[in-house]
């Protein structure tokens, strides 16, 4: 059994080059809905060619695989799974997520509607960020994401699949019994993480959402007291997380 804790602390701990890279704003999630949507929509690619570019991925594997969606679209061709996995086969970067799986997942998690004229697809071309932080920061307070509530992110691994998709149910139901006395907290999941499996561990997460004036080390060390956790099992408890994956 692992148990990593990454706190505000720790980060402030973190080398200067990695301070400096957590700094930079992202959304990898986001990238990866827009690939997967490219993928199985490649009308779509059209539309976003003319001011979306490799390098405004943030990720570079993710900049890569668009760059060569656009190629094969402009080429005539059907860009899917199949079309690219040549352009990568000896992609380190990428066999680090899995390989050309990793591509298949894009395309199998993609979003089954996908509008370039989204807002923030929008907002960007036209360099309107101020536009897309009003827009972005109505719906993070909607739904209860930073900077408006605390959130808290769970990540369970194990090299066996079962053996980490039973302990994440297991803590789930744990920290809805510790928190379903109070609305103000929100628990998502478990779920197969976004990368659901990374250097031959399974990976599922859970989510906490609290209010900003909640003292969370309290909660989380009366949550994990007396918790014991399977030797096959590692978790992370992720306060204020960078990215989602």
């Amino acid at each position: 059994m692992a148990v990593t804790l990454k706190t505000d602390e720790a980060e402030k701990q973190s080398t200067k080059d990695d301070l400096q890279y957590k700094a930079l704003p992202h959304n990898l999630e986001a990238e990866q809905a827009l690939l997967g949507a490219l993928l199985i929509n490649n009308t779509a690619a059209e539309k976003v060619q003319g001011f979306l570019f490799p390098e405004h991925f943030f990720e570079p594997v993710h900049g890569r695989i668009y760059e060569a969606i656009v190629k094969l679209v402009e080429r005539g061709q059907t860009a899917d799974p199949i079309k690219l996995k040549p352009y990568f086969e000896d992609d380190p970067a990428l066999e680090d997520v899995g390989g050309a799986s990793y591509i298949v997942r894009l395309a199998g998690s993609a979003p089954t509607i996908f509008n370039p004229e989204d807002y923030a697809i929008t907002f960007a071309s036209k360099h309107d960020y101020q536009g897309f932080v009003e827009i972005e920061l109505q719906h993070r307070k909607e739904f209860g994401y930073p900077p408006f509530h605390a959130l808290t992110r769970f990540i369970i691994r194990s090299k066996t699949e079962a053996s980490a998709r039973q302990w994440s149910r297991e803590l789930g139901d744990r920290i809805r019994q510790f928190t379903e006395q109070d609305q103000r907290m929100r628990v998502l999941g478990p779920a197969p993480a976004p990368v659901p499996r990374l250097r031959d561990h399974y990976r599922f997460h859970i989510q906490l959402h609290t209010p900003l004036d909640l003292g969370r080390h309290e909660l989380l060390d009366r949550l994990f007291q007396g918790v014991v956790c399977p030797n096959d099992v590692e978790y992370v408890v992720d306060i204020d997380p960078v990215n989602m994956l």
